[in-house]
């Protein structure tokens, strides 16, 4: 996302038009006299700030720019910011025939001409985006071999070959979540992308718990981690979805793709559990002498009835073994499912029962495990597809005593309580529910995630070799006020009417300067064209949304602005950097969802920026309920009908990923059962924000209806949708009159 600025002659205010609604669609913030010069302003002070502010600014050169008095103080004070004064691109669209000045001509780009226009605002949009983004900014930030010691925010980035660095870095969440997770019963853990989940169940993996700083030590807990993917059967031939039904399939051949993957689930399954024996044993974490191993491999191969068992003498032996049984199985689901092929199981049947007789062996023959709970670590459950769901349920309900489960999965990926025997999967009585995303709305719940932002950035000073620092000293907030106290008073006044606040006692006076504070600042700072700032870690820990990786990418970001290469930043981050860095990390969150978020990345995003313009209207003008970023939908009942099937799974995709948050952080908006209460609340996560300009504090609700979500997701509905929308948030229109809910062909023909 870049800030551009468009200079036009007024009598060209309609192809200026349509080129701010271009750059805005591809998600730059773009400021035009159009859009942002209301009546009272001052011209000269607008025109200062706009260009001050831009990355690019765009000349619309025509025929009406010789008598556009306006304009062409716009273009000399443009070419003088870019000569003097380091600004920003100047770029010249030419629109006719029209001559060019002789400064002007070495920076034409193009034409703006009908027959043009697509190919040239297809080139810009491409060229700007490029421009030392926030995107490559954060690569640089976040980059494999980056001296900047906050570049670790996700677990694949520690390397699996050295598992100290990962177990010396984890920092675990509150004892209540650590509980359940480490006691024999199984539970699933759920998070948005980025709230730790993989680093979480790897804490428990037996080569990171062996050498984390911890009570637990293999002997008894055991974990093995598994990666769930679809396997073989992205190839057996069918269509469906992971958000398709099981209903949606023959029962003769449902029961063949569950049987035929369950071989593939339990293959992994004990692949993963050889596999970190091995790699305890030559880490010397278990005790198993060369015999031993034998013996035990052989064991193994026995129970899964490999002729050849009797010449496998070491894990190695086994693990090939289990690649070329994949090869097997792969080659079978080709031909059985796409070629119907009649073809037998290469090998023999692999259950839960098989699994346990070889969690036996293991116990009765390494002595380091015989009292260590078995735990499997699965990783990534929203992956599969429906059917292949129910085989890990029989797996997690059916697993314990003798074995625990750990599934990990994104919120939103949906509850699928079925399994392959007909049995439901009971929350409570089979498994517990580990939700791993931070309210900062609810004050415990912030303390409870400030502690865990503490111990990690914590842990991570002690692995530099450098004495602890707290959070609050490596990011001080700004000790200036932002906006005169003086100031804030005149917009509290303003918010509330002269006549009111006069007539109030000190008492409601200093209330309700309290109450429209931060509104009064937004109003401020959107007259001075100026940005929030954001500094001081608590500020940080709430734009972050309460999810991990946000806060780390924020913090990594600061201290590459400050650091320019070097560890002096450690001590203190400037407030500056602090506040560069929350736009930066916001803006490239909500450049990459198009190609972040599977199929429908695009929606989502236009989603935000449509809704991001409606909020930013009634945060500036509405009177009564400016901070309203908390999304309450009229009419949830709608999205289980088919004709809102693309809503419904924008908004579940949308909490899945951590776009929106649900008040209550469930796994999805409508309930597993009926009777249990419906939410209705969706929230735009506060990291969004920023890039949006609107108050992350989610104080009053928005009504907005499914319909009007959906017509924003129509190109041509779009417009009028967003148009009626302004209009109501903005005003004081009560939401749940007749008159803020049209229907909305009879609101088209009003508009009309």
């Amino acid at each position: 996302m870049r800030h551009i600025f468009i200079s036009h002659a007024g009598l060209d205010s309609e192809i200026a038009q349509r080129l701010y609604d271009a750059l805005k669609m591809v998600g730059h913030s773009v400021c035009i006299d159009l859009k942002e010069l209301r009546l009272g302003d001052d011209i000269i002070d607008f025109m200062n700030n706009a260009i001050m502010k831009s990355h690019t600014v765009i000349i619309i050169y025509s025929k009406n720019t010789t008598n556009a008095r306006w304009q062409h103080r716009e273009i000399n004070a443009v070419l003088s910011n870019e000569a003097s004064q380091d600004g920003g691109k100047v770029i010249v669209l030419r629109l006719g025939s029209v001559e060019l000045p002789p400064l002007l001509g070495p920076l034409f780009y193009a034409s703006l001409d009908e027959d043009a226009y697509h190919d040239t605002v297809q080139r810009l949009c491409s060229e700007i985006t490029q421009q030392n983004s926030e995107t490559s900014m954060i690569s640089e930030a976040l980059r494999g071999d980056s001296s900047n010691p906050f570049s670790r925010v996700r677990a694949e980035y520690f390397d699996e070959d050295d598992p100290r660095l990962l177990a010396k870095s984890f920092s675990p969440p509150d004892a209540e979540k650590i509980r359940m997770l480490e006691e024999m019963k199984p539970c699933f853990i759920e998070g948005s992308r980025g709230t730790g989940k993989t680093m979480l169940l790897l804490s428990l993996r037996a080569r990171i718990l062996s050498a984390r700083d911890s009570q637990k030590k293999i002997s008894d807990i055991f974990g093995c981690y598994m990666r769930l993917d679809r396997g073989a059967f992205c190839n057996a031939g069918t269509r469906l979805t992971s958000h398709d039904s099981t209903s949606d399939i023959k029962r003769e051949t449902l029961n063949r793709l569950i049987d035929t993957f369950a071989q593939e689930f339990y293959l992994g399954v004990i692949e993963s559990v050889v596999s970190e024996i091995s790699h305890c044993v030559k880490e010397k974490r278990v005790e198993l002498d060369s015999i031993s191993e034998t013996n035990l491999v052989r064991s193994i191969a026995s129970a899964l009835a490999r002729p050849d068992a009797a010449s496998i003498a070491h894990f190695e032996n086994l693990l090939e073994h289990f690649s070329d049984m994949r090869r097997q199985l792969s080659e079978f689901v080709r031909r059985r499912f796409i070629h119907e092929e009649s073809v037998n199981v290469p090998f023999v049947c692999f259950d839960i029962d098989m699994f346990k007789r070889i969690v036996r062996l293991i116990r009765s023959q390494v002595p380091h495990l015989k009292s260590s709970h078995v735990t499997i670590l699965i990783d990534e459950y929203e992956n599969l597809l429906a059917y292949q769901k129910l085989v890990v349920n029989t797996f997690v309900k059916f697993g314990p005593p003798n074995i625990s489960v750990k599934v990990a999965r994104k919120v939103g990926a949906g509850d699928i309580s079925d399994t392959t025997v007909e049995q439901e999967l009971q929350e409570i009585h089979d498994y517990n529910r580990v939700t791993l995303i931070y309210s900062v709305d609810n004050d415990a719940d912030f303390s409870r995630y400030i502690s865990l932002l503490e111990n990690m950035v914590g842990k991570l000073f002690i692995n530099q070799q450098l004495a602890p620092k707290n959070l609050a000293t490596l990011l001080p907030a700004s000790a200036e006020d932002e906006v005169p106290q003086e100031a804030v008073r005149e917009e509290v006044i303003r918010l509330v009417t002269r006549e009111k606040f006069d007539s109030w006692d000190l008492q409601k006076q200093t209330q309700k300067l309290s109450y429209y504070r931060d509104t009064a600042i937004y109003r401020q700072l959107s007259g001075r064209r100026t940005k929030k700032r954001f500094s001081g870690h608590r500020d940080l820990a709430f734009i972050s949304s309460g999810v991990i990786r946000y806060f780390q990418e924020i913090l990594a970001m600061a201290y590459s602005l400050q650091s320019n290469g070097t560890k002096d930043a450690l001590q203190s981050i400037d407030p500056r950097h602090q506040t560069e860095a929350v736009y930066t990390v916001s803006n490239h969150n909500l450049a990459t969802l198009s190609r972040n978020v599977e199929t429908y990345g695009e929606k989502i995003k236009y989603l935000l920026l449509d809704l991001g313009d409606c909020l930013r209207q009634k945060l500036l003008h509405h009177s009564s309920e400016p901070e309203a970023a908390r999304l309450a939908l009229r009419d949830p009942e709608r999205l289980s009908d088919p004709n809102y099937e693309l809503l419904d799974r924008i908004i579940n995709l949308g909490i899945k990923e951590g776009v929106f948050q649900l008040r209550n952080n469930r796994p999805g908006l409508r309930p597993k059962h009926v009777q249990d209460p419906q939410p209705v609340d969706v929230n735009i996560a506060r990291i969004y924000a920023p890039a949006l300009e609107i108050s992350p504090r989610l104080r009053w609700r928005s009504e907005v209806s499914c319909s009007e979500l959906l017509y924003l997701l129509d190109k041509d509905l779009r417009k009028i949708t967003k148009s009626r929308l302004i209009k109501r948030f903005a005003s004081q229109v009560d939401s749940s009159s007749p008159e803020a809910h049209l229907p909305f062909k009879e609101h088209a023909e009003n508009e009309e």
